[in-house]
């Protein structure tokens, strides 16, 4: 049901006219009734409760079938939001509610790369294509082995941090086999691993380095990354 995204679904009409259309239904076994929230990462938006107002009208048609309202951030802004069932998705992966991250959280996926070379920076050095970006002293990169084609976000570039012999790592540039990250002092050395995204660089502050959201994050990771899944027995928070 279309409860004011105006993107998919039956507008509240049509979904009244459904329900008061006996020969329609009954060749329908209506199991689920679902609408899906437009600002939901926004918790003091006038819009939800309009759209939970609207939602509740709708189920109220159909009283047989479960409701389903909230997404992630949806189920974080109570139970009156809840309902039968909720449909957690970015969050399941450690992204927060309100697109920022969240201490209720763990970060589930990691992005690990290999450092492939160390380089020397002197004062005005251009770093990659152009001359846009440059090193603002003397320094030490680490340039790692995963791009853009593997997907890390070209845009996080400047902004974004990676992670590495235990502090936070300035990105320097994208491209597409390899990140250039500075180092400093940093007892790095070729094979060591990066990580790009994960506990320490989390989903959502590369979100927000690359203007973009964490889904975005996620869904880039391409088939050339390779997935290794484990399982582990987390204590609760």
């Amino acid at each position: 049901i279309d409860t004011g995204m105006n993107r998919q679904g039956l507008t509240l009409e049509q979904a009244a006219a459904l329900a008061q259309a006996p020969d329609r239904l009954r060749g329908l076994d209506i199991g689920l009734v679902l609408s899906h929230l437009g600002s939901a990462t926004q918790p003091g938006h006038p819009r939800n409760a309009e759209q939970l107002a609207a939602f509740r009208r709708v189920r109220d048609l159909f009283p047989e079938a479960r409701a389903s309202l909230s997404s992630s951030a949806g189920a974080f802004l109570g139970a009156d939001y809840r309902f039968d069932m909720v449909r957690p998705g970015i969050s399941l992966f450690g992204g927060g509610p309100e697109e920022r991250p969240d201490p209720r959280l763990r970060a589930v996926a990691t992005l690990e790369a290999p450092i492939l070379d160390i380089r020397r920076l002197a004062p005005g050095d251009p770093v990659g294509y152009g001359v846009s970006i440059r090193a603002e002293h003397a320094t030490r990169v680490a340039v790692v082995g995963a791009g853009y084609a593997d997907g890390v976000i070209r845009a996080a570039r400047r902004s974004g941090k990676a992670w590495a012999a235990g502090a936070h790592r300035r990105i320097y540039i994208v491209d597409m086999d390899l990140t250039v990250v500075e180092i400093g002092d940093a007892d790095l050395h070729p094979g060591d691993m990066v990580e790009l995204l994960g506990p320490h660089a989390l989903l959502d502050d590369l979100a927000a380095a690359a203007g973009s959201i964490a889904h975005e994050c996620l869904v880039r990771l391409s088939p050339r990354a390779e997935r290794l899944y484990v399982e582990r027995a987390l204590a609760p928070i």
